[in-house]
């Protein structure tokens, strides 16, 4: 850990943060021009002492003559140390006799977020403090393995400080104003209380002083406690008395919906913002996206924990493409009423007559070989019918001041592997619950399918976890994705994706709203082959909860064609459709295109002759 000392203005190294000195750690939103690690340290190496020479003398005849103008001016118009305004917004950035004795800023001294540095330095200093910590610069941002490690150890470090200063730059009371809903508003509406990094510099601290832009003091933590939870539904308790034996009382689902609604620059930082707030690490991976980091995240902390509440997340939309996996797709899914109230109860303290076997809460247990999760949950199937997949779960979880029990809707696949299907988690009565049948079963969970293969241990066996697809033609003809079994499609900033979840079957519906036309792709997958069909035969295709569910019967009864150097296609109505993948072994596989022509010969003739090039 480095503190920045505020006399020497220089950065010192502490191995063991526990022998730091005691220090004060700012809370800040980044803002333009920001001091930066490479702005406060030189490498001598590195310098051009001759150009260090030249810029020393130049600073030198500079602050000589202010020196000059001062002393002219000081009789009639101001104090001897007190510059004109223009002499002041010249020298602001420059920091001409500071850069003479500490040469090293003489980058940070030019930068806006300088006057940033001051103040705080100022306020901390007023503190009795000598040390202080700013994340802009005291983290070496351009090696990956600091940053990561500075981000897992960051809620310590802001737990560990004798006292934290939280800048709002947007919170401005204007003139001597002391309007009651002005006050209030301002400060409730700064940007700081929506920031993603900031929910864990809120609660870490052991207390937190919060200051106006002009580094005027609003007030504290403590004493703002109950304007505070209101702003952002944490409990008064955690603010007031912030220790992790306090959070531990909450449930993974409360914890988890403090940061719903919150913002950060970079999509990962959704995920890890949060490592502190459950006492888990993970190692961060830029470029996996927001899904991939926040599903790592919630193993963790499931691992950990064990809390059933971390699947009572509500689905953003109604639609098959959502909420396949158990685990949540951001914290946004715990944006609803009664989310911060869900408290974790294991089975047998649920208030069922009847006994469920001699069940508490196992820990989840990880399977090496596998790279599998496993959970116990209560399943009740949906039907009277023994071939039909749907279930519900009942969580071991509730709501506080409620006595009904949770429970989701999920749907069986291979292996013991569930999927969460797009429904709302619902309310159930203890005495509904008594009527049905209800077994305890293994749910097994499987890394997130759009964690790089690299990321992962591989296996020759291993069936490729994603396909890139691509559907444009279709879409541009008015084609739409309506329904996927086993298999998940997944439409995002980086692309889109069949997500096969290590599945070797897979189907995909496509639908025109304004013609009617609609066909099915039915895909069978191994590590070294891909096979395919196409059908406009529908009727074996059935749906549950708007996914779309084929028989093992018809699917083994299939026609099926390897899709390899070749295109496989089918005439299907007015309309030719076709299949091609960018490599003919699956394991290779990189890009899957479904696509249709309506002068099937001549194009298919064109199109291999280009795939032969």
């Amino acid at each position: 850990m480095r503190l920045f000392n505020i006399k020497t203005l220089k950065l010192e190294y502490f191995q063991n943060v526990d022998a730091a000195p005691p220090y004060a750690i700012l809370s800040h939103r980044w803002e333009e021009e920001e001091v930066l690690f490479r702005d406060v340290v030189e490498e001598p190496h590195n310098q051009d002492l001759e150009e260090l020479k030249q810029r020393f003398q130049q600073l030198e005849e500079r602050f000589n003559a202010l020196q000059r103008q001062l002393e002219q001016k000081s009789t009639t118009q101001r104090p001897l140390n007190t510059p004109s305004r223009n002499e002041s917004q010249k020298d602001k950035h420059l920091g001409s006799a500071l850069a003479l004795t500490h040469p090293h800023l003489r980058h940070a001294l030019v930068k806006k977020g300088w006057q940033k540095v001051e103040g705080f330095c100022r306020v901390a200093k007023r503190l009795g403090l000598s040390y202080a910590w700013v994340d802009t610069f005291c983290i070496d941002q351009s090696s990956s393995s600091e940053l990561s490690e500075s981000i897992n150890s960051m809620f310590f470090w802001y737990q560990n400080a004798k006292v934290c200063i939280a800048y709002l730059y947007d919170v401005i009371i204007k003139g001597d104003s002391w309007d009651y809903n002005h006050y209030e508003g301002v400060f409730d509406n700064s940007s700081w209380f929506r920031r993603g990094w900031t929910l864990q510099e809120l609660i870490a601290p052991k207390e937190i002083w919060f200051f106006k832009k002009d580094w005027s003091l609003y007030g504290v933590r403590s004493e703002l406690a109950d304007r505070i939870s209101a702003i952002t539904k944490i409990d008064k308790i955690i603010l007031c008395e912030p220790t992790m034996e306090n959070l531990n009382k909450f449930s993974v689902a409360a914890r988890l919906s403090w940061a719903a609604g919150r913002i950060t620059t970079r999509r990962e930082d959704r995920a890890y913002s949060l490592m502190g707030l459950f006492g888990v690490n993970i190692p961060t991976i830029y470029g996996e996206g927001q899904e991939a980091a926040f599903f790592r995240l919630q193993s963790e902390i499931f691992q950990k924990t064990s809390d059933h509440s971390i699947f009572a997340w509500k689905p953003s939309t109604d639609s098959a493409e959502a909420g396949l996996e158990l685990f949540a797709q951001s914290p946004d899914a715990f944006d609803f009423d009664g989310a911060g109230a869900i408290i974790s109860v294991p089975y047998d303290s649920l208030g069922l007559r009847r006994k469920v076997a001699t069940y508490s809460r196992p820990d989840a247990i990880y399977s090496s070989s596998s790279h599998r999760m496993r959970v116990q949950i209560l399943l009740h199937r949906d039907s009277f019918n023994k071939a039909d997949s749907v279930f519900r779960a009942c969580l071991a979880c509730r709501f506080r001041n409620s006595k009904k029990l949770i429970v989701i809707r999920v749907l069986s696949t291979t292996s013991g592997e569930y999927l969460r299907l797009p429904r709302k988690t619902e309310e159930l009565e203890v005495s509904h619950f008594e009527k049905l049948e209800w077994g305890l079963a293994d749910v097994y969970i499987s890394p997130h399918p759009l964690i790089s293969q690299s990321q992962q241990p591989t296996k020759e066996s291993v069936i490729p976890r994603w396909l890139m697809l691509n559907d444009t033609q279709l879409t541009q003809a008015g084609f739409e994705m309506k329904s996927s079994w086993l298999w998940r499609y997944s439409d995002n900033r980086d692309g889109k994706y069949l997500i096969t979840r290590g599945k070797p079957f897979g189907a995909v519906t496509f639908r025109n709203g304004q013609t009617g036309d609609a066909f099915g792709v039915v895909l069978k997958l191994s590590p070294t082959r891909l096979m395919a069909v196409i059908t406009d035969d529908l009727h074996n295709f059935t749906y549950n909860e708007g996914l779309v569910v084929v028989s093992p019967e018809v699917v083994e009864a299939y026609p099926w064609q390897e899709l390899g150097e070749s295109v496989v296609s089918k005439t299907l109505g007015r309309y030719q459709v076709y299949i091609s993948s960018s490599k003919s072994s699956a394991k290779e596989l990189k890009e899957l295109m479904i696509g249709f022509i309506r002068t099937p010969t001549s194009y298919l003739t064109e199109f291999e002759g280009k795939r032969g090039e």
